[in-house]
């Protein structure tokens, strides 16, 4: 199966829906890109950025848990991938389980992840 078109369109698809509001559209075109990512890349820093991009859709929604769960798994591959040291691409894991931890009424972990970011 050929995944380019959807790794090539997919991104700005989404963004598109995304900016017009459109969350549940962008949902699925993010779950479309992120299953491609995974089949082409595997573990790479494109699909820890897709993760990511998916928890921010997840909260836009309301769906505080599984956009945890994504932004836990971005940040994890990113770690793996980038190492422990500081980079931006962590921080903005940390910055987004941070957020949704708040959403979440987590008050004590949200500030530690903010604070790690």
């Amino acid at each position: 199966e050929d995944h380019t078109g959807v790794l090539a369109e997919g991104p700005d698809v989404a963004q598109a829906c995304f900016d017009k509001g459109k969350f549940q559209d962008c949902l699925f075109v993010r779950e479309c890109t992120l299953q491609a990512a995974q089949h082409v890349h595997g573990h790479s820093l494109e699909t820890a950025k897709i993760l990511n991009q998916l928890a921010e859709v997840l909260e836009k929604l309301g769906e505080f848990d599984k956009a945890t769960e994504r932004a836990t798994e971005s940040l994890l591959m990113r770690k793996a991938l980038i190492g422990p040291e500081d980079h931006p691409d962590i921080a903005e894991s940390l910055h987004r389980i941070g957020t949704l931890l708040w959403f979440k009424g987590q008050y004590a972990d949200a500030l530690e992840k903010l604070e790690e970011a």
